[in-house]
């Protein structure tokens, strides 16, 4: 009937997604083994950002609703560099924006070039 349907469909999406996140993995850790392998032709880097909530400064012990103090908004965005010049084969860097340029694409680029300064100056 219409719901077994529904159930036979949602099982496919759901099993779809785990393939894709399954394929997505592996990928991952092949690019991360090319830059431990060939680290004079690649490089791995992972970038994620922090969830925002948790991010404004100053952060206070105790929240209270009357709390009128001015609160700087501040996005940590993390990343990992995987290459074999580096003594452990990565480096964690973390970068933050307090609000002097987008998030989304604007970010990353800036996180990338940063990233590929420092991995060209060490």
């Amino acid at each position: 009937s219409g719901i077994n349907a529904e159930l036979e469909f949602s099982s496919a999406l759901k099993y779809k997604h785990r393939e894709r996140v399954s394929q997505s993995r592996i990928a991952i850790s092949k690019r991360r083994q090319l830059a431990l392998t060939f680290p004079d032709d690649h490089l791995f880097v992972a970038i994620d950002g922090m969830d925002n909530s948790k991010s404004y400064i100053p952060r206070l012990q105790e929240a209270t609703k009357n709390l009128t103090m001015w609160k700087l908004p501040s996005k940590i965005t993390g990343a990992i560099i995987t290459n074999a010049k580096y003594p452990s084969s990565r480096k964690v860097k973390l970068f933050v924006n307090h609000d002097h340029f987008p998030q989304g694409s604007n970010m990353v680029v800036s996180v990338v070039y940063k990233v590929l300064l420092d991995f060209q100056r060490s």
